[in-house]
């Protein structure tokens, strides 16, 4: 499993930089097309309250995606199942992918994993993980006696 951190796009060359890593990381780990293991493209943004994932998943159930948090790494899992075809059908192009994905992301803020909220709607997955509210300093007031 490859962990991804959050860093923001500085340019569009650092876009290029991250597309040939996955492009790589996929070569030689054995990702090759119909291995049965891909990655879904997602997007991650921190707003002032939240931290929201939006995550590519078009024609997969929801019922097949499984979305847990442990300390700072959000993981999402899933599956997308492949078509069934008669044995006689011949294919002239085979380019969507299927069978499992997992990725790990580090998050880039401390987040309340028990008030996140998670909504999938024409094929796009949103994850909405509310920042932990920071603890402000407690003022203390001293009795005289």
């Amino acid at each position: 499993m490859m962990l991804t951190t959050c860093a923001p796009r500085k340019n569009s060359l650092a876009g290029l930089h991250d597309q040939m890593n996955r492009l790589f990381s996929g070569f030689w780990s054995g990702d090759v097309a119909g291995s049965g293991s891909w990655s879904p493209a997602l997007d991650i943004v921190e707003l002032p309250e939240e931290v929201l994932v939006r995550v590519e998943v078009p024609g997969i159930d929801p019922e097949n995606v499984e979305i847990s948090v442990n300390g700072d790494v959000l993981e999402i899992r899933g599956e997308r199942e492949r078509e069934e075809t008669s044995e006689d059908a011949k294919w002239y192009r085979y380019e969507r992918r299927a069978g499992s994905f997992r990725r790990a992301l580090q998050l880039p803020v401390a987040i309340d994993a028990e008030r996140i909220e998670a909504e999938a709607s024409k094929g796009l997955l949103t994850i909405r993980l509310p920042k932990q509210k920071e603890e402000l300093p407690k003022r203390i007031t001293i009795k005289a006696k």
